[in-house]
């Protein structure tokens, strides 16, 4: 978390920092295991897209952060409360979304054995998702009673820092929120560095990364947000096919900075 952001209210961080401190013991999504998103080996997935805006308001920086969840049109969007973030960001949890949300429905032992958890474990972090709305059972894909299935609830989340209006508790999610999006998305690119070397060199070349300096009003950053999202979703929205075809992430940001 940057120490110079102020957080809109009474006070800054350092000023609060005893009573941050307090919170942060009091929601484990926060710990250790959440802040040290290191590369993984999981797999490269289109799905999860990130817009960060700054906007200005009675002369306090806020940042507004969507995090779109899963393979869904924004028609399918909602707006995620601090329970439902906390869900969503813990490194384990973040992978099983993924892996739904690409790979399609499976049991815990399946994704037991993507990820290398122990099955115990992984059925634990799916009912937490289960619970925030985030996942949802597949009966139908059970071959007896004691088969489950999961999906994908098929919906995407957003959420602002500016939501939080003050609120400590609510802040302190929204800001460890992106700092946790920001690791998934190194962790990502680095992980893409670690094996290219396995891809060929059609890929090798495909594989991009782009960046400008634009001068933009709030509105204007906005509407570039927007269509950026909108050029992603119509890719979305008519995938590859064939032997060639492979799962790919994207992710964009646009935020005021200095030279």
């Amino acid at each position: 978390m940057n120490p110079t952001y102020e957080m809109c209210r009474a006070g800054s961080e350092h000023g609060d920092k005893p009573q941050r401190q307090s919170l942060t013991n009091q929601l484990p999504f926060l710990h250790g295991e959440t802040q040290s998103h290191h590369a993984t080996k999981s797999i490269s997935l289109l799905g999860f897209r990130f817009r960060l805006e700054m906007i200005h308001k009675k002369s306090c920086a806020r940042s507004l952060v969507e995090a779109r969840v899963g393979l869904m049109p924004p028609a399918n969007r909602r707006s995620a409360d601090p329970s439902v973030i906390s869900a969503i960001h813990h490194p384990l949890r973040r992978r099983l979304i993924d892996l739904l949300g690409v790979g399609g429905p499976a049991t815990a032992t399946k994704l037991s054995e993507a990820t290398g958890e122990l099955v115990g474990n992984v059925s634990h972090h799916l009912k937490v998702l289960a619970a925030a709305g985030v996942i949802e059972e597949a009966p139908e894909l059970a071959k007896n009673r004691r088969e489950r299935w999961w999906r994908s609830a098929g919906a995407a989340y957003s959420w602002s820092f500016a939501d939080a209006e003050g609120d400590l508790a609510g802040e302190l999610v929204a800001a460890t929120a992106e700092e946790a999006n920001l690791g998934h998305h190194v962790a990502k690119v680095r992980q893409w560095f670690d094996g290219r070397q396995g891809y060929d060199e059609a890929w090798i070349r495909a594989a991009f990364a782009t960046e400008s300096w634009v001068t933009l009003t709030p509105s204007r950053l906005s509407e570039l947000g927007s269509r950026i999202d909108e050029l992603i979703q119509e890719y979305v929205e008519s995938p590859s096919s064939g032997p060639d075809a492979e799962a790919v992430f994207v992710f964009a940001h646009g935020v005021p900075a200095k030279p």
